[in-house]
Protein backbone atom coordinates (compact mmCIF):
# COMPACT_ATOMS: atom_id res chain seq x y z
CA UNK A 1 0.00 0.00 0.00
CA UNK A 2 3.06 2.41 0.68
CA UNK A 3 4.48 1.89 -2.69
CA UNK A 4 1.46 2.32 -4.27
CA UNK A 5 0.86 5.82 -2.01
CA UNK A 6 4.67 6.91 -3.03
CA UNK A 7 3.97 5.94 -6.70
CA UNK A 8 0.99 8.00 -6.50
CA UNK A 9 2.42 10.90 -4.47
CA UNK A 10 5.57 11.09 -7.61
CA UNK A 11 3.37 10.75 -10.22
CA UNK A 12 1.19 13.92 -8.92
CA UNK A 13 4.49 15.93 -7.71
CA UNK A 14 6.24 14.97 -11.61
CA UNK A 15 2.99 16.48 -13.34
CA UNK A 16 2.61 19.28 -11.14
CA UNK A 17 6.41 20.10 -12.10
CA UNK A 18 5.37 19.77 -15.96
CA UNK A 19 2.63 22.34 -15.94
CA UNK A 20 4.46 24.70 -13.95
CA UNK A 21 7.54 24.27 -16.33
CA UNK A 22 4.38 24.83 -19.22
CA UNK A 23 2.69 28.03 -17.55
CA UNK A 24 6.90 29.32 -17.04
CA UNK A 25 7.33 28.65 -20.86
CA UNK A 26 4.06 30.41 -22.04
CA UNK A 27 4.81 33.12 -19.95
CA UNK A 28 7.97 33.73 -21.66
CA UNK A 29 6.84 33.51 -24.55
CA UNK A 30 3.80 36.08 -24.58
CA UNK A 31 6.30 38.15 -22.88
CA UNK A 32 8.34 38.57 -26.13
CA UNK A 33 5.67 38.55 -27.94
CA UNK A 34 3.73 41.53 -25.87
CA UNK A 35 7.88 43.47 -26.23
CA UNK A 36 7.56 42.98 -29.47
CA UNK A 37 4.18 45.07 -30.17
CA UNK A 38 5.98 47.65 -27.73
CA UNK A 39 8.67 48.16 -29.69
CA UNK A 40 6.81 48.38 -32.57
CA UNK A 41 4.61 50.87 -30.85
CA UNK A 42 7.48 53.20 -30.11
CA UNK A 43 8.77 53.06 -32.99
CA UNK A 44 5.49 54.22 -34.54
CA UNK A 45 5.51 56.88 -31.94
CA UNK A 46 8.66 58.41 -32.85
CA UNK A 47 8.13 58.08 -36.73
CA UNK A 48 4.68 59.72 -35.86
CA UNK A 49 6.54 63.20 -34.27
CA UNK A 50 8.67 63.48 -37.29
CA UNK A 51 5.87 64.20 -39.48
CA UNK A 52 5.25 67.93 -40.55
CA UNK A 53 2.39 69.50 -39.04
CA UNK A 54 1.20 67.84 -36.16
CA UNK A 55 -1.18 69.75 -34.36
CA UNK A 56 -0.87 69.95 -30.37
CA UNK A 57 -3.85 68.01 -29.54
CA UNK A 58 -2.09 65.19 -32.14
CA UNK A 59 1.26 65.36 -30.59
CA UNK A 60 -0.76 65.18 -27.14
CA UNK A 61 -2.26 62.14 -28.07
CA UNK A 62 1.23 60.66 -29.62
CA UNK A 63 2.97 61.26 -26.42
CA UNK A 64 0.27 59.53 -24.12
CA UNK A 65 0.75 56.75 -25.92
CA UNK A 66 4.05 56.73 -25.90
CA UNK A 67 4.23 57.66 -22.21
CA UNK A 68 1.46 54.34 -22.08
CA UNK A 69 4.23 52.27 -24.16
CA UNK A 70 6.72 53.10 -21.62
CA UNK A 71 4.80 52.02 -18.67
CA UNK A 72 4.17 48.47 -20.14
CA UNK A 73 7.79 48.15 -21.30
CA UNK A 74 8.75 48.72 -17.74
CA UNK A 75 6.66 46.17 -16.23
CA UNK A 76 7.49 43.71 -18.63
CA UNK A 77 11.36 44.49 -17.69
CA UNK A 78 10.03 44.58 -13.83
CA UNK A 79 8.64 40.82 -14.71
CA UNK A 80 11.44 39.19 -16.42
CA UNK A 81 13.27 39.62 -12.76
CA UNK A 82 10.71 37.76 -10.86
CA UNK A 83 9.32 34.55 -11.09
CA UNK A 84 6.43 33.47 -12.79
CA UNK A 85 4.04 32.85 -10.43
CA UNK A 86 4.72 36.52 -8.51
CA UNK A 87 4.75 38.00 -11.89
CA UNK A 88 1.51 37.01 -12.54
CA UNK A 89 0.08 38.26 -9.34
CA UNK A 90 1.42 41.66 -10.05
Amino acid sequence: MDRVVRTVRAALEQRGREIRAARQDAVGLLRAELKDDVTALLLSCGLAFQERGLTETVTLRIKTIEEVAHQIRRKLSVDDNQPASIAAHA
